[in-house]
């Protein structure tokens, strides 16, 4: 998976130590490592980018090193160059470049890096520097700032490009008896304002994994809490690869949301995550209102709102705007559809790390994670490129007469309430769903989780099991998994789901189900 990199604004905070004091340390203990290569190598000096003209050099390696230049020499020159984030393979932005002269280390030049990753500094005399950075990502990778010797000639304009270690390297040095086979995560925590850390925060990772036992084969959910370091940083070296992951951040009187993983063996992924404080995040009680006209007990749905907002553009593979995608932030009501132009933009969202859920006809949806602060409009791209096969049509034939009466039977039974909850045609337009699981994301008791496929959904019933599904009065195995494969919103005439088998009718506990995770029975307009 791309890999976003941090957007946390406290790069300027993050200079632990002065650049010179560290150079000194490193070039007494070991020389070799600040005259470095004339070659720079990518995820150390030189970054990944390609220098477009003169480069500041690093000093060639010999027994004896060249005497520095006079400083008189030449006139001061422009230096510049970018920043890369070599575990995200992208810029990094608000980095604070340093230059201390080597003969004289009170004299220094300082820069921040912009979004793209650019930094320059306009009048630097021609020399032999030390150059380096401090950015929070070092913090979080747990690494020392890498100091390069470098000699900036006379007349030409330099060019310096400088980036973290690779992830192999990282990897090497952060987890070392890390199985080959696993993957690492790490990352930081912090407010989703200001960036400062938040110690007393945890990040939870939960799986699912098939166990082998006397009693057979289960399918488990693991969770595995990681406490998060006073300076906002976190590691986790042992994390199964090729497997869905679901990660938030967790702190006491803050919130934030649900983003999905996917790591390959071997991989080291950095994920930053951003938690909102009591003041911009808002937890909204909906009523609910057809249990209410119905007369039954009501079961109030929770969302988070506040007032971040976002803008973004959905396009195809090819680059064309998609109109009519939906758009919907994880954790929240609030929901928006794209224009002419695949243009959106979403108000009144929570602060914090949350995942974004594009939808479009045609398309396998897509999640990509989003960091939003109540003080500023987030922005966002996002590409559809997984095209759906077209199914072929389904035929159904069955007694009308017989369908008729069950659809009777529905109506009875919402009249009554029967211990379940029930969804009429005029409730999920309402709910204006895409897909069938769209109609039951807000639903109490029901979980719409990624189906482990890539793409789609499946849905749970309380404790994580697979509640059996009917359809026109037929079991449909394996329907809580293809659901969305099964029936299209606009052909359903009304749906009840029951969370527990006390409340199962008798007619639902047939055809080898035996209700004990829930029923959801869905009727078409077949049967009306």
């Amino acid at each position: 998976m791309a890999v976003p990199r941090s957007t946390h604004p406290t790069a300027s905070r993050t200079a632990r130590r002065p650049l010179v004091a560290l150079a000194a340390s490193l070039l007494a203990l070991a020389p070799s490592l600040a005259l470095g290569q004339a070659k720079p190598r990518p995820g150390t000096l030189g970054g990944t980018a390609r220098p477009t003209g003169p480069v500041a050099r690093p000093a060639t390696p010999a027994r004896t090193a060249p005497p520095p230049l006079p400083a008189d020499s030449a006139r001061p020159l422009p230096v510049g160059g970018i920043v890369m984030d070599s575990v995200a393979g992208a810029p990094l932005a608000g980095a604070t470049v340093q230059l201390a002269a080597e003969a004289d280390r009170t004299i220094t030049h300082t820069a921040v890096s912009d979004s793209t990753g650019r930094w320059r500094i306009p009048a630097v005399k021609p020399g032999r520097y030390l150059a380096g950075f401090f950015h929070p990502t070092l913090d979080a990778l747990g690494i020392e700032p890498p100091v390069h010797l470098v000699q900036i000639m006379p007349d030409t304009a330099a060019r310096l490009d400088l980036g973290t270690p690779g992830p192999l390297a990282v990897r090497a040095k952060v987890c070392p008896q890390a199985p080959s086979d696993r993957a690492v995560l790490l990352g930081s925590v912090g407010d989703a304002d200001d960036g400062d850390p938040i110690p007393e925060a945890k990040i939870v990772i939960t799986w699912s994994e098939m166990r082998i036992s006397e009693e057979g084969v289960r399918n488990v959910k693991r969770r595995l809490p990681v406490r998060v370091r006073p300076d906002g940083g976190y590691l986790v070296c042992d994390l199964p690869a090729d497997v869905d992951l679901v990660a938030n951040a967790e702190a006491p009187k803050r919130r934030g949301g649900l983003i999905e993983l996917h790591l390959p063996p071997r991989s080291l992924t950095r994920r930053d995550f951003a938690l909102g404080d009591s003041t911009s995040v808002i937890t909204v009680v909906l009523p609910d209102t057809a249990a209410a006209r119905e007369g039954r007990l009501q079961q109030p749905i929770t969302v988070a709102r506040g007032n971040a907002g976002l803008t973004g553009t959905v396009r195809t593979r090819d680059g064309r705007p998609l109109q009519g995608a939906r758009v919907q932030l994880w954790g929240s009501d609030v929901m928006g559809t794209t224009t002419e132009a695949g243009n959106f933009a979403l108000s009144g969202l929570p602060a914090g790390t949350y995942a974004l859920e594009v939808r479009a006809i045609g398309y396998a949806p897509k999640r990509v994670p989003v960091t939003l602060a109540a003080r500023r409009t987030g922005s966002v791209g996002v590409v559809l490129d997984e095209r759906l096969n077209t199914l072929q049509s389904v035929v159904v034939q069955a007694d009308r007469t017989k369908l008729q009466k069950d659809f009777t039977g529905f109506s009875e039974r919402a009249k009554r309430g029967m211990g379940g909850r029930f969804l009429t045609e005029e409730d999920l337009a309402k709910r204006s769903p895409i897909v069938m699981t769209d109609a039951l994301r807000t639903t109490p008791g029901i979980s719409v989780v990624p189906n482990g496929t890539g793409f789609g959904y499946a849905i749970q019933g309380r404790g994580g099991c697979a509640p059996d599904v009917w359809v026109d009065g037929m079991r449909v195995f394996d329907g809580a998994t293809d659901l969305d494969q099964l029936v299209r919103p606009t052909d359903v005439a009304g749906v009840e789901i029951y969370n527990g088998a006390a409340a199962v009718p008798a007619q639902f506990m047939g055809a080898g189900g035996g209700g004990g995770c829930g029923v959801v029975a869905i009727w078409t307009k077949r049967g009306r």
